[in-house]
């Protein structure tokens, strides 16, 4: 299928091991762990209370980011996760395009 819409073979190997990596990582970090009961959507970079117990950190974004946690579902996780998959077609795509033009 990806070679039918215009990758070459070491295009195709690359969204093939990209989508498996992704796809693993996904099922082992978020999806398993969400279905034992785990809350991984409201994970984030580091605990609040380390937040808490350092207020003088000038790290605005990273407090910001602690508190809107969940920002999605793990199902919009994954829809995000397999839109960089698309994107990453798509600039194969373009760049094989673009070696085939005549100059």
């Amino acid at each position: 299928m990806l070679r039918a819409i215009g990758l070459g073979i070491a295009e195709a190997q690359i969204v093939h091991r990209d989508l498996s990596l992704r796809v693993f990582a996904f099922v082992l970090l978020m999806d398993c762990r969400q279905d034992q009961g785990e809350p991984v959507m409201r994970h984030t970079p580091v605990p609040l209370s380390w937040l808490r117990a350092h207020p003088g950190l000038a790290v605005p974004h990273l407090r910001e980011a602690v508190a809107a946690a969940p920002l999605m579902t793990v199902d919009e996780a994954f829809e995000h996760t397999m839109h960089g998959l698309i994107v990453t077609v798509r600039d194969l795509l373009a760049t094989a395009r673009q070696a085939r033009r005549p100059s």
